[in-house]
């Protein structure tokens, strides 16, 4: 099954102690948002909305170009055939990749 990476899929991913024992980048996540209920990240509460939104475009950045056989790791915890990633780079621009 293919998986955009959103927001709210990264953030439940940090519940799996296995996914952040492999891949501590995703610690970030972990520390400071938590899954409420109904998969909501509870971003407004914890930090603000553009703080959450850069940790994440940070993660996804690192997903974007770690190596195939670390992203291949990702996908088998994560339960994904495919991760459709997009992320702003430094000047702004909206960069998409499938991997």
């Amino acid at each position: 099954m293919a998986f955009r990476a959103t927001s709210n899929w990264l953030v439940g991913l940090t519940g799996q102690p296995a996914i952040l024992q492999r891949f501590p980048f995703m610690r970030t996540l972990a520390n400071k948002y938590r899954v409420t209920s109904g998969n909501c990240s509870g971003c407004g509460q914890n930090a603000s909305v553009k703080q959450f939104t850069n940790q994440v475009n940070e993660v996804l950045k690192i997903l974007a170009t770690i190596p195939e056989s670390e992203v291949q790791e990702f996908k088998r915890l994560a339960g994904a055939d495919s991760l459709q990633i997009a992320y702003s780079d430094t000047r702004g621009r909206t960069i998409n990749t499938v991997r």
